[in-house]
């Protein structure tokens, strides 16, 4: 009791010493207590509580414990929402502050390879009779290295202006973006002697440039992992407010377990020699469908071919929500 007393005349009123009748319940909540409520009569009154007066005090004691644990949650929660929009807005820094970085990186790095490249060049076609053929091949080694990097800058850059440039959503027919994008890789088609099958597509909302690069991205992937003569087919699907594509192939495919590690940075199954390219090409298909508020996911398995597949605003999708901004 000397715990709960407030003061001296307050212990005394409820060990019994004025002559008061008391009336105590205690607060609890998920097993813990939080306090007491006491109910005490004046020392000259002939009040007698009863088992009635013990049941009320008792259930507003229980609710006193309820609505206590759930201001406790509320304050939790907004304590843990605070802390997460912190974080949020931390991690949006740095990605920006990254993005910075490699846009500038890869802009000026640009020249002073572009001259290493020509440079090598000249000496393999000026100098190439003076050269043994180990000199030739050490060459030809910085050669490739220098195109290889210059690809993977030009990659880096891509994808670094991917995540500042500003997006313009109009409504347009996404069969005039995919022949477009088929016209371009029109080499790249017939070295696989493939066969491409574009079933109708309707019409979507979206930035008519970024999506084009999707398609060319996700066209490109299919090729070059499928042998020849390649089976490429791409369709759609109207599922609510959006419009589901899928480009399917019948290539190497691969397991499930990578499905997600595929849509990240530098990220590689195979090797360079097997299959060249820079690891960025998904990376960026993720940021543009994701920034048109859809998602983008594959589905395959080992030998079996593998089918991408991303979603966009159909034309009748409402325009609240959408960003306009990568």
């Amino acid at each position: 009791l000397a715990a709960y007393a407030r003061d001296a005349g307050h212990l005394a009123q409820i060990r019994g010493d004025t002559g008061a009748r008391v009336l105590i319940a205690p607060v609890t909540a998920r097993g813990r207590a939080l306090g007491t409520l006491t109910l005490l009569s004046d020392a000259g009154s002939d009040r007698v509580y009863d088992d009635a007066d013990l049941e009320s005090l008792a259930e507003l004691a229980r609710r006193a414990g309820l609505a206590l644990d759930n201001l406790r949650l509320y304050h939790d929660a907004q304590r843990q929402r605070t802390l997460a929009a912190r974080r949020a807005e931390q991690l949006a820094a740095s990605n920006a502050e990254l993005e910075q970085f490699a846009y500038v990186a890869s802009h000026d790095l640009q020249e002073p390879l572009r001259m290493v490249t020509q440079y090598m060049g000249l000496i393999d076609r000026k100098y190439a009779a003076e050269l043994d053929e180990r000199g030739r091949s050490y060459v030809a080694y910085a050669v490739d290295g220098a195109v290889r990097m210059h690809q993977l800058i030009a990659d880096l850059l891509a994808y670094a202006r991917t995540g500042r440039a500003e997006q313009v959503f109009t409504v347009f027919d996404p069969r005039v973006v995919v022949d477009e994008t088929l016209r371009t890789l029109a080499g790249q088609i017939a070295e696989r002697q493939a066969t491409v099958e574009v079933a109708p597509l309707p019409q979507v909302r979206g930035d008519r440039t970024r999506l084009a690069l999707v398609f060319q991205n996700l066209i490109t992937n299919a090729l070059k992992f499928s042998p020849a003569p390649a089976r490429i087919a791409i369709s759609a699907v109207t599922r609510g407010d959006e419009i589901e594509f899928a480009v399917a192939d019948r290539g190497i495919g691969l397991d499930p377990q990578f499905a997600d590690r595929i849509f990240e940075v530098f990220q590689r199954l195979h090797s360079r020699e097997l299959y060249p390219g820079t690891g960025i090409g998904l990376a960026i298909c993720k940021k543009i469908v994701n920034s048109h508020g859809g998602r983008i996911w594959v589905e395959s398995r080992p030998g079996e071919g593998a089918i991408f597949r991303f979603t966009v605003p159909s034309a009748d999708a409402p325009t609240t929500g959408l960003h306009k901004a990568l």
